[in-house]
């Protein structure tokens, strides 16, 4: 909420220069079923004490307009992970008649005083200089951007430093959107802060020259909080080389709000303009999409993803975009022809970050996924399921029809209901302080997991991770098969739903899936196991919340049983396996039917899980991953399933002549339950006896064939 303090001094402010104010009394709300034309007015402004900026309108209707469409700008995110249904290509940059001659409004109060506004307060004095030009009621929103300057220190400094040198000056680099070199003119307020909670300083420049700053130490007057946090704003400390400093207004980027802000009225001499609900985002001049469709994403109602190892935290979630604020599995390739690279580096993500997408929660608070294309099965038995890629831009009008018949599009989200709820921890509990009251802690209850395939390719999600990145199998061969046959494309992505939590204005929580491998017990309770040949070798790694080929999960408290299973017939389709017990397979094509003594045979044999369910909405399961025993008489070798469900291994043949009997068995694992089939092998005499030599055609011994068709002649 706006403080009273902040409300006058801004309306003064305008006031004073008879330019327009927006009357600040607004409630906001979340917004979901967000679809069809939702335009933006993105306002450039710039303090008063901060020299023109010599940018070109161009790059920035590139970045968020019609204008520059097709070449991984915002119009094409959202309309892209929306499939087609959120647009946003009306979206306007104001450079009206009251812009300066560089299309910048110019802000009646220093950089300083932006600086201490709230998001919300830097985004209205914003619109408000550009509702002289523009009629806000269009809009779906405004986004205003603002100079600054975000650098680092370049060598240690000390206590008592007056002198600090920096990264950059003001025209080096040269001054373009991605660089954030826009110095004020002095005296102006910056912040240095160390990474990772460290000290943080607020500094008074009272003289530039080049790279080199003339400061006042420790000018804050805000008072030391708790000595855990690090925070010593009021009291010089010692910086290293590589810690941050930046204006005053870097520290307020970010969405105001989740949802619409309601209630906005703005005042000037053209008359009055409002009530408007209006999102409001406040963005620096170097925003790249990722940062931009994060907190664009807030404004439409969207909460932040997190992670169940880190579920006291927002953000952290890497394969959702409203929690991947670093970036991690975002992407800068430029695909395509006229794919471009915006924005610089913004909260530690990569420099021109785009990406990744939304999960499949998100967007269905956003009201993008059809009902035709969730599934929610009470599992009875066991079902096969194909899902489609989220990363698929056409995913609602593609025609890919299963081999199996029935579906012709793939489901895009399946919903399995946790019926006894998972407790999941999402705020701790604080203690009183002289300025705050005490917390309790909260935790939220999850009502269904979702399971959504996304593939590493496109603009948005080519930075997720694919298996043949990670899993180290245990023999060269499986590696060398897991390269040229395994997911190419993308992972099987599990998260957990929480339907209310009392901190989020709108609940809907998405909690990525990242347990420890072979973590038996966990904070789920016992019985909550994920196996993943991605932490072989690395059994101290968090898995990334993928599942790939041979991966299997069981929740025995809420009967879920889950295996991810392989499909080489569509590039955008993955299929996986569910139960409400230890899933179910089965061998076929065991063999072969015959051998001959003192020789090596190949033994072999498929596995696929078992179809037992009322409904069946893919064709088939292989089971990839399992180790497969062969035992012919005595005998017995080992092997195990290839990405397409084969096994085979070799040995050479001892014992007695005719039939003997093969047996194959899969053991049980997490989530599958054993598995065994056996067959009949007719062990023949070899081709060359030890003794006698090469054996003659057509002379009958003792047990040797007679003539079959698939042979020749017999021995």
């Amino acid at each position: 909420m706006l403080t009273d303090r902040f409300t006058r001094r801004l309306r003064r402010a305008l006031l004073a220069a008879a330019v327009p104010t927006v009357l600040l009394a607004w409630t906001a709300g979340p917004a979901f079923g967000i679809t069809g034309e939702r335009p933006w007015l993105v306002v450039r402004c710039r303090p008063d004490n901060v020299p023109a900026i010599p940018y070109t309108t161009t790059y920035f209707k590139n970045l968020f307009t019609s204008a520059g469409s097709g070449t991984g700008n915002m119009v094409d995110w959202w309309n892209d992970i929306s499939f087609g249904q959120l647009r946003t290509a009306q979206t306007v940059v104001a450079d009206g008649a009251h812009a300066d001659p560089n299309g910048f409004y110019v802000e009646p109060l220093t950089e300083d005083q932006v600086g201490n506004l709230s998001r919300g307060q830097q985004v209205t004095a914003c619109a408000a200089e550009a509702s002289q030009d523009y009629n806000l009621g269009f809009f779906y929103g405004v986004i205003s951007l603002w100079p600054g300057v975000d650098t680092t220190i370049t060598s240690n400094i000390s206590a008592h430093a007056t002198s600090i040198p920096v990264a950059v000056s003001s025209t080096s680099p040269h001054p373009g959107p991605t660089t954030m070199n826009d110095f004020p003119t002095p005296p102006f307020g910056m912040v240095i802060s160390s990474p990772n909670n460290g000290p943080s300083e607020t500094v008074t420049v009272t003289a530039i020259h080049g790279h080199q700053l003339t400061v006042q130490r420790a000018q804050s007057i805000i008072p030391a909080t708790a000595p855990a946090t690090g925070f010593v704003d009021n009291q010089a400390v010692a910086f290293n080389s590589g810690d941050e400093i930046q204006t005053l207004n870097d520290t307020s980027y970010g969405a105001a709000s989740e949802g619409q802000a309601t209630g906005l009225s703005f005042s000037g001499p053209s008359g009055t303009q409002g009530p408007f609900s209006l999102g409001l985002v406040n963005l620096p001049l170097n925003i790249n999409p990722t940062g931009a469709a994060h907190e664009m994403g807030h404004a439409f109602g969207l909460e932040h993803s997190r992670l169940l190892s880190t579920s006291t935290a927002g953000y952290f979630d890497d394969y959702d975009d409203m929690s991947a604020f670093a970036g991690t599995y975002s992407s800068t390739d430029k695909i395509g022809s006229d794919n471009r690279a915006y924005g610089g580096s913004n909260l530690g993500s990569k420099v021109g970050s785009k990406g990744p997408g939304l999960d499949a929660i998100q967007l269905d608070n956003l009201g993008l996924i059809p009902a035709g294309r969730e599934f929610a099965p009470l599992i009875i038995k066991q079902l096969t399921i194909e899902l489609h890629s989220l990363t698929d831009t056409d995913a609602l009008h593609d025609s890919q029809p299963l081999s199996g018949g029935g579906l012709s599009n793939g489901f895009l989200e399946l919903r399995a209901l946790t019926t006894k709820p998972i407790p999941i921890a999402f705020a701790t509990a604080t203690a009183a302080t002289a300025t705050a009251p005490a917390t309790p802690k909260q935790t939220c209850d999850s009502d269904y997991y979702t399971l959504e395939y996304r593939e590493s390719t496109g603009v948005w999600d080519s930075g997720i991770p694919s298996e043949d990145q990670f899993w180290s199998p245990h023999n060269a061969a499986l590696d060398s098969a897991i390269k040229d046959s395994d997911f190419p494309y993308g992972s099987v992505i599990l998260d957990l739903h929480c339907p209310a939590v009392a901190a989020e204005s709108s609940g809907n929580v998405a909690y990525g899936y990242d347990w420890l491998a072979d973590k038996e017990s966990s904070s789920f309770g016992p019985g909550v196991s994920h196996n993943s040949d991605l932490y072989d070798g690395q059994a101290n790694s968090f898995d990334p919340g993928a599942f790939w080929p041979g991966d299997e999960y069981r929740d025995v408290k809420n009967d879920f049983y889950l295996g991810v299973n392989e499909d080489l017939r569509h590039p955008r389709d993955a299929v996986i396996t569910l139960a409400n017990g230890p899933i179910k397979s089965v061998f076929t094509d065991v063999g072969p039917t015959f051998a001959r003594l003192d020789s090596s045979v190949t033994l072999k044999a498929d596995l696929h899980a078992v179809q037992t369910g009322t409904q069946t909405l893919a064709s088939d399961a292989v089971v990839p991953g399992h180790l497969v025993t062969f035992k012919l008489g005595s005998q017995t070798c080992s092997a195990e399933t290839a990405l397409d469900g084969k096994a085979s291994c070799s040995l050479t043949v001892h014992g007695k002549l005719g039939k003997t009997k093969l047996v194959v068995t899969a053991k049980s694992t997490r989530a599958y339950a054993s598995a065994t089939a056996s067959g009949t092998v007719d062990v023949l005499l070899p081709l060359t006896h030890p003794v006698l030599g090469p054996v003659l055609k057509g002379i009958h011994l003792h047990h040797a064939p007679l003539p079959r068709p698939e042979l020749g002649p017999g021995v």
